[in-house]
């Protein structure tokens, strides 16, 4: 039998499921490993009911359970802005994206008001007329038509080399 895996088996660990929740790291780690400490502890010396270790067992586990309910329950849209500014902040943008799909869920519907548009017709209709605003402010007159076709033919003329009259 290999010697790692005596030593498994010799030495007791303390296994922790995973919890995915956000914010886990910063606000949470301390506190839960403090908590298994207390534990380990408290189950090395024959689980009393009473004395110093029950006691810190007790308080580290209801801080770890405190800071369960008000970090990660009632803070996490906080908790989501925190490590969002913190990717940006540090120009790490894969992460900054990463993060960002996994916040937003695809199954999330479409917003029904945009501006003071609201219903799919009406949102669609301003962005189309937004859009038309955008793409028709050059004027489409013969004169001004020509004039943009020449500055383009003489721009590519000259990029390619050749010389067009004016």
């Amino acid at each position: 039998m290999p010697l790692n895996s005596v030593s498994v088996n010799a030495i007791p660990t303390l296994i922790l499921r995973s919890v995915c929740l956000v914010g886990m790291n910063m606000y949470m780690r301390p506190r839960l490993h403090a908590a298994s400490d207390a534990h380990y502890l408290w189950c090395q010396w024959n689980k009393r009911k009473f004395g110093p270790l029950f006691d810190l067992m007790r308080r580290t586990r209801a801080k770890y359970k405190y800071a369960i309910r008000y970090y990660c329950r009632q803070q996490e849209k906080q908790i989501q802005a925190d490590t969002l500014a913190q990717y940006l902040s540090k120009q790490n943008f894969s992460s900054f994206w990463r993060k960002v799909f996994k916040t937003v869920s695809p199954s999330m519907p479409n917003s029904s008001k945009v501006g003071q548009a609201t219903g799919p017709n009406d949102i669609c209709s301003m962005w189309c007329s937004h859009y038309q605003s955008l793409f028709t402010s050059v004027g489409y007159a013969n004169d001004t038509q020509l004039h943009l076709a020449m500055r383009v033919d003489n721009t590519a003329a000259w990029l390619s080399g050749k010389n067009v009259g004016s």
